[in-house]
């Protein structure tokens, strides 16, 4: 859907119609409104039942299809039939998350999380067991360790690619660099991703050097937009920048709101990769149910995404 109208024009209308067109506001998935307190019901052996407030599962993701445990981890993203995502999980002391990608229902893609052994940015070791008080202790799902490997099929037979990438974390707790250098070669130090956050602990750069400690390429995240408020993010995905899997979210605290804008520029030579903006639906409980993306420059529609959830009402015995 293209709209041939000035950026000018178009930043005029923007600001004139944030509610209508930057946060449309929809029906709930639920019919069923919110519950403003915890109605109790008293059950069998005076039990007493508390029907908590809604939970709400993401079950399609624009394309894709997601399924769960029950214990509500992800287990399964669908892209089609013979195109999937398995998920399993290791927990205790040393926890894991495995996937498994197939395509055409052969194995591409084996990769290993390890989580919470994370060490602060510039930390020489990994702990195992962190000591009381260590900031990551209160950040359980931090990854440190992402482990891949890639199978290329040919005829004669597979050849297995492998890498290993180191992730660091600030002192709150939020993902502070991406080690670029493949541990099953040769290292070089200077080959990785920085990330940088403002005040309210938001994502705002993710800066790639190379090995010759060159910046070449650089994202740039905006989270406010023609005076728009700022918008919670209840589906907290992993940003492409981390070069994971959006739905295995073990990386930290790396943004709690919706980005409104995104810019990428590569360097040396310098060249404008993408700059585009997000236009949200919004449903009565908060949960984004569709996002527009669009060009900057043209106010073009490159992509729509819609979000389905199912809502359930979970009960606690007491």
């Amino acid at each position: 859907m293209n709209r041939p109208i000035s950026l000018l024009t178009f930043f005029l209308c923007f600001s004139a119609l944030t509610g209508l067109v930057s946060c449309e506001r929809e029906t709930p998935v639920s019919p069923i409104q919110p519950a403003t307190e915890l109605p109790q019901t008293v059950g069998l052996d005076d039990e007493i039942l508390v029907v908590a407030s809604k939970k709400y599962t993401l079950v399609k993701h624009g394309t894709k299809t997601l399924a769960y445990t029950a214990d509500g981890k992800v287990k399964k993203v669908t892209f089609s039939p013979g195109h999937y995502i398995d998920y399993t999980y290791e927990e205790g002391e040393f926890r894991r998350v495995f996937t498994k990608e197939y395509n055409d229902n052969k194995l591409d893609v084996a990769t290993t999380y390890y989580i919470h052994r994370a060490q602060a940015a510039g930390g020489q070791t990994y702990e195992p067991t962190p000591p009381a008080g260590a900031y990551y202790k209160n950040y359980p799902d931090q990854c440190y360790l992402v482990s891949t490997e890639k199978y290329m099929h040919y005829k004669q037979g597979d050849e297995v690619i492998k890498t290993e990438h180191l992730y660091t974390y600030n002192d709150k707790g939020q993902l502070a660099r991406m080690d670029l250098s493949n541990f099953q070669g040769t290292y070089y130090p200077n080959k990785r991703i920085d990330f940088a956050y403002n005040a309210a602990g938001d994502l705002t750069k993710a800066t790639e050097y190379n090995a010759q400690n060159v910046k070449i390429r650089e994202s740039t995240f905006e989270y406010t937009a023609f005076g728009d408020p700022i918008l919670n993010d209840r589906n907290a995905f992993n940003p492409e920048e981390l070069q994971v899997d959006p739905y295995v979210t073990v990386f930290g605290k790396y943004s709690k709101h919706l980005a409104r804008g995104k810019k990428q520029e590569a360097f040396a030579p310098y060249s404008l990769l993408s700059n585009i903006y997000y236009q949200y639906a919004i449903n009565g409980d908060g949960y984004v149910t569709k996002q527009d993306t669009y060009t900057l420059l043209n106010a073009q529609l490159i992509l729509s995404t819609p979000f389905e959830y199912t809502v359930t009402f979970p009960r606690i015995v007491q």
